[in-house]
């Protein structure tokens, strides 16, 4: 289940150079360094409470501090879902107002500021309690994220001094191993057994698998670090060209079963585009698919149409429901639904399932919503179009 959205407010500009950062692993550039606040991202807020996403992490890229309105962020989200859990990550070296935070994340990696500014590439000479003195000045969680690295924090006794240091400013120490594929992994990597009741312990994370949300610093939503997939937070179905001959009446049934149209897509060289759906299906089944692709546009021409559709509801329940209202427009307009009308080609008998939707029993989030951009021409169409396209029939049943 998708509850969480990663912020980045800073994509790649820090005050730090930390040897072990996994951010510099990260293929990632979108060209804009510093998230605007504007409608965008207010709309894009709204979307979120829609639904139902409340946890939010603030996070880099960079750090999230040199952001000149990292207080107004903060403030934007706690006014437009005041039932959020808002989390903080830095270095601690800005000193800024954090009012509305819930949770506040100081990475460190030594309790001796020239170890520390040592590792994270710093000349700042400010000490862990300072920043501690600082951030316990608001209403927030206060937990100190240590990497274990050779020459750092890298054995138990280490660690104690730490905590004996700083334990009556923390509520929870975030103790992890490097993370594969970070700069000077095998140089730097270690790791010990450690419990305290203070100290969580993470080890050997590998944040290349990710399910979450996030919004980049260019305002868009992303499924992963490297940007290379959107995130869509609504749904689509798509009809294949034979359900043009029922479009006006499914577009009505779409609008019964309250579902508002964002938006409406033409799909052009729909078997080419449609065939990126199967590429995980088996060999064999592909071979069925493409076939029934080919003929099918034949039969009926290759546009096909995509329904991007909305509802006031948790993504969860947006997934189910396009599912059941994919159901119900193949039991009310497809042959399949009847077994009965299948279409005699070639010598070969091919029925109409009218139309493909997320299927939930697949990788929805990663694979369905995300394909549409795989598709390669697709126009979006304006009211008018759209109602030329309503009025053309090209098979009559």
């Amino acid at each position: 289940m998708i509850n969480k959205c990663y912020i980045i407010p800073v994509e790649k500009l820090c005050n730090a150079d930390c040897k072990f950062c996994i951010s510099k692993s990260r293929n990632y550039n979108s060209g804009v360094d510093f998230l605007s606040i504007n409608s965008k991202f207010v709309e894009s807020l709204e979307l979120l409470n829609k639904r139902g996403i409340k946890k939010f992490e603030i996070t880099g890229g960079g750090e999230p501090l040199l952001h000149d309105r990292i207080e107004t962020i903060i403030y934007l989200i706690k006014t437009i879902i005041p039932d959020s859990y808002v989390k903080l990550y830095t270095n601690g070296i800005i000193f800024k107002d954090v009012n509305l935070v819930d949770e506040i994340n100081i990475s460190n990696v030594h309790h001796h500021f020239k170890i520390n500014d040592k590792f994270m590439g710093l000349n700042e000479g400010t000490t862990l309690e300072e920043k501690l003195i600082h951030f316990n000045n608001f209403d927030a969680k206060i937990r100190v994220s240590i990497p274990i690295i050779k020459g750092a924090i890298d054995s138990p006794s280490e660690l104690y001094d730490l905590i004996d240091d700083t334990k009556f400013d923390v509520d929870l120490y975030v103790l992890r191993t490097l993370y594969p594929g970070c700069p000077n992994y095998d140089e730097l990597f270690t790791s010990f057994d450690f419990e305290h009741d203070k100290v969580i312990f993470e080890r050997d994370n590998n944040v290349s698998d990710f399910s979450s949300i996030i919004l980049w610093s260019d305002g868009n939503l992303y499924t992963d670090w490297n940007l290379d997939k959107k995130r869509y937070m609504y749904s689509y179905l798509l009809f294949k060209p034979d359900s043009r001959t029922y479009i006006n009446e499914i577009d009505n049934f779409i609008r019964d079963n309250h579902f508002k149209v964002m938006k409406r897509l033409l799909v052009n060289d729909f078997v080419k585009n449609a065939s990126n759906l199967y590429l995980d299906k088996e060999k064999d089944y592909l071979k069925i698919v493409k076939k029934h692709l080919l003929n099918s546009a034949r039969l009926f021409g290759n546009q096909g149409l995509i329904y991007v559709l909305d509802k006031d509801e948790s993504l969860q329940s947006l997934v189910k429901d396009t599912y059941d209202l994919k159901v119900a427009i193949r039991n009310m307009f497809g042959f399949t639904a009847s077994y009965e009308g299948y279409i005699n080609y070639e010598g070969e008998n091919y029925h109409l399932n009218l139309v493909h939707a997320p299927d939930g029993v697949i990788d929805f989030y990663n694979r369905d919503l995300n394909a549409i951009d795989k598709f390669n021409d697709i126009k979006l169409l304006s009211d008018h179009e759209f109602s030329l396209v309503k009025k053309y029939r090209s098979y009559n049943i």
